[in-house]
C-alpha cells in the first residue's frame, strides 16, 4: 500500500494529503526542480563565452583557412570526379527509364483511368 504524506506544499503553500513528500502535485514539483536545475547550470556556465558569439576571426586566419580549403578540395582529384560522374550517370539512367515508361501511351491511359477511379486522391 502506498505511503501518504500530509503537509504544506513548498511551491504553492497549500495544505495537501498525497504521495508527494514535499509538493502537492507533479506541476509544483516540476516548477521547483526545474528552477534548481537551471540555477545549477547557469552557475556552471558563468565566465564562459557563449557559443558563436564573440568569436571574430582575424584576416590572417581567414586567408589560411581559404588556402587549406583550396589545397584539400576533393574535386581536384581525378578519381573523385570519376566516382561522381559514375553515380550521376546511374541516376540519369534511372530517370530516363522512368520518363520513357510514363511517355508510353498505354501507361498514360492506364494512369489516367486509375486517377479518375480514385477521384484524383492518392
Amino acid at each position: 500500500m502506498p505511503k501518504f504524506y500530509k503537509g504544506i506544499c513548498e511551491c504553492c503553500g497549500k495544505k495537501y494529503r498525497g504521495r508527494g513528500k514535499y509538493y502537492c502535485s507533479n506541476r509544483c514539483a516540476a516548477k521547483i526542480e526545474n528552477k534548481k536545475k537551471s540555477k545549477k547550470i547557469s552557475n556552471s556556465m558563468k565566465g564562459r563565452a557563449v557559443r558563436g558569439k564573440g568569436w571574430n576571426h582575424t584576416e590572417e586566419w581567414k586567408k589560411k583557412a581559404s588556402q587549406r580549403m583550396k589545397e584539400n578540395n576533393p574535386l581536384n582529384n581525378p578519381e573523385t570526379i570519376k566516382k561522381i560522374k559514375k553515380s550521376l550517370k546511374k541516376r540519369w539512367d534511372l530517370i530516363g527509364r522512368k520518363s520513357k515508361r510514363i511517355r508510353n501511351t498505354d501507361c498514360l491511359l492506364w494512369r489516367s483511368l486509375v486517377f479518375e477511379r480514385d477521384k484524383f486522391i492518392c
